[in-house]
């Protein structure tokens, strides 16, 4: 007998009921039904598949962009007593099909794996030998051009529907237009799905845009001491300033960047979520599928390159429904630079071919040959002997990997590469001579515990290897620096690496074909930026009702809380004492805290003062103001 999804949701997450219009798209999900469901980030997406696939029962394919999204979504189903397997990282074929073997005998209700994946004979094998219960496909406005982050691989999801026609797809975003949704349903091939889509508003978190000439003063008077934020950079050079200029001003804060190892963007992700750092400086997809509820301010340092980035990343403060800010801080170099970057984040066609002409004419690459190579190269030093930008080299390859063209492996998911190219006798005997040094005892160290080091160059993880031996990073890559230089091993560092695989054997006419969906999808991109460049400069539009004709929400309303609004609000002090109250009923707060409600700062002191006076409110040991009638203090 098929459970109810009350009584799932009761049994493993211990909750009494669903949040408003969970169950519905749950049900429809469960009845055999196609659905797409736009909910805003914080909605509780995951669980809304992870009761369906439960109540439908089999297995669930759950088919996600992220490695990290993939990890947190995993290890929330492991806490509640689900088991799971994922598909993620450099895996062997005896790994991949252990774990599917767990999948095919039952247990294992989830198979979580990125579109990537579904090019594996092997996994389409499976799937047709044991066809899921359920399709879910999370991020789904990756599958449309009009979407934000288009991944070509999330087509391959429509082949997957031919060997298991029977099965219905879920497939869930947090943001997409009118012209994103119908895309949605066209890629996917959805039958008559069940469509539901609710407002990316949140009525918790206030947008406000700040021009000013100090931006990093700005942004420091925005974050509290104790409470928890995220700021947005777009380089990863900025995540490392940044980060530093906030700690010395006395805010905890580390930085998140690309091009860090699994191990430190793990210990940041942790210092952050158990509280042990107040805010995260970082770039991309930070946050994603991690459900911190407490984060009370989201700062964008620099503009967002689309409408849909900035509604997700704001909307992952203010998850515990407290108020939250969403605050876009920019100067005029930086709106400067914005257009200035342009040309860069949305290269010609002519540039883009011009860097897959290089790629396969540097590497010796004959015409018609290719398909399969991988190469290695060293971004910035390829760059500077072509004479090209690096951040431009690099949009051009994910432009390039996003129509098939090539696979992208940045530094941060490469390991370093390492062989041993002596004899093993030989640098036994020289590690045991004198005087023993600790260069002799790091290639120790390497023969000892590196397999297959004489053989061929192996994947080395500096990270890994200088915690078990007890040897700094710094002191280990200077160590191999030394071994290398005089010939006993070869050695590569990732850093500033990448890896590129050739996707489709070169032809000099091949690239051509794609000039029209090239330029077609950067016009859609561009387009986009436009419109974020006209929400920051925008002045006397509702922030909430500038976005809402964005995403085609057809009711406009001003929110009575943005930027905007509270400017034309705080005209008189009357609209003063109003908004002080309202944000003294929801918590206690300190000035810094108000500050950024705060647009006539003379007048709000003056508020402040009469109310103090008047025995209206009063100000606790931690300098917080409250209300004396007791619904707060």
């Amino acid at each position: 007998m098929q459970k109810e999804p009350i009584d799932i949701l009761r049994q493993h997450w211990g909750f009494d009921s669903f949040r408003r219009g969970q169950e519905e798209i749950i049900r429809a999900a469960v009845s055999g039904r196609d659905v797409l469901a736009v909910l805003p980030t914080g909605s509780g997406k995951s669980l809304i598949y992870q009761v369906a696939g439960l109540v439908r029962g089999g297995y669930t394919l759950v088919i996600t962009p992220l490695v990290a999204l993939m990890r947190d979504q995993a290890d929330g189903l492991k806490r509640v007593g689900i088991s799971v397997e994922v598909l993620s990282g450099p895996l062997s074929g005896t790994a991949i099909r252990r774990k599917l073997d767990n999948i095919y005998h039952g247990g294992f209700p989830f198979l979580l794996l990125s579109p990537e994946r579904l090019r594996s004979p092997l996994i389409r094998d499976f799937l047709r030998q044991k066809p899921p219960d359920l399709i879910v496909v999370d991020e789904a406005h990756c599958v449309s051009e009009w979407g934000h982050d288009f991944r070509p691989d999330y087509l391959r999801i429509a082949e997957i529907r031919e060997i298991s026609p029977g099965t219905p797809v879920m497939a869930l975003t947090a943001t997409a237009t009118r012209l994103t949704r119908e895309d949605i349903v066209k890629q996917l091939k959805l039958r008559d799905p069940a469509v539901f889509i609710s407002s990316f508003y949140r009525s918790n978190i206030r947008y406000s845009v700040y021009l000013t000439e100090d931006r990093f003063s700005q942004i420091r008077s925005l974050l509290v001491p104790g409470q928890s934020g995220i700021v947005y950079v777009n380089t990863r050079r900025a995540t490392v300033e940044l980060a530093g200029f906030l700690r010395s001003a006395g805010i905890g804060a580390m930085y998140f960047h690309g091009g860090m190892s699994k191990e430190e963007k793990d210990e940041t992700l942790h210092a952050w979520l158990e509280g042990e750092a107040d805010v995260v400086v970082a770039t991309g997809a930070f946050g994603m599928g991690i459900n911190k509820p407490d984060v009370r301010v989201v700062v964008h340092a620099d503009i967002p390159w689309s409408p849909e980035q900035y509604i997700q990343e704001a909307g992952r403060g203010g998850r515990d429904g407290k108020p939250a800010l969403a605050v876009i801080v920019a100067d005029s170099s930086g709106l400067k630079s914005f257009v200035e970057k342009m040309d860069w984040q949305f290269p010609s066609f002519d540039f883009i071919r011009q860097i897959y002409t290089r790629l396969y004419q540097s590497h010796f690459i004959p015409e018609g040959e290719g398909e399969g190579t991988e190469i290695f190269i060293r971004l910035v030093q390829w760059a500077k002997k072509y004479g090209f930008s690096p951040y431009k080299i690099m949009i051009a390859l994910k432009i390039l990997e996003n129509h098939g063209l090539i696979r992208l492996t940045e530094e941060g998911e490469l390991h370093s590469r390492l062989r041993v190219v002596v004899a093993p006798g030989k640098v036994r005997e020289y590690v045991e001579s004198e005087p023993r040094n600790a260069v002799k005892r790091t290639l120790e160290m390497i023969i000892r515990s590196v397999l297959d080091v004489f053989d061929y160059p192996v994947s080395f993880d500096e990270d890994r290897f200088s915690r078990k031996w007890n040897i700094s990073k710094e002191d280990l890559r200077k160590h191999l620096d030394i071994l290398d230089k005089h010939g006993w091993i070869e050695y590569s560092n990732a850093k500033g690496m990448i890896r590129i695989v050739f996707l489709r054997p070169w032809h000099e006419r091949l690239i051509n074909t794609y000039r029209r969906s090239m330029e077609h999808y950067l016009k859609i991109k561009r387009d986009k930026a436009l419109k974020m460049l006209d929400y920051v400069r925008n002045e006397h539009q509702c922030r909430v009702e500038f976005l809402k004709a964005y995403f085609d929400e057809k009711i406009p309303f001003s929110c009575e809380n943005c930027d905007v609004c509270l400017r034309k609000k705080q005209g008189d002090l009357k609209r003063i004492q109003s908004e002080i109250m309202r944000l003294l009923r929801q918590t206690p707060m300190t000035y810094a805290e108000m500050r950024p409600y705060i647009f006539d700062e003379e007048k709000w002191r003056r508020v402040l003062d009469y109310f103090v006076d008047g025995g209206i409110i009063a100000m606790d040991k931690k300098r917080r103001y409250y209300l004396i009638n007791g619904r707060t203090g």
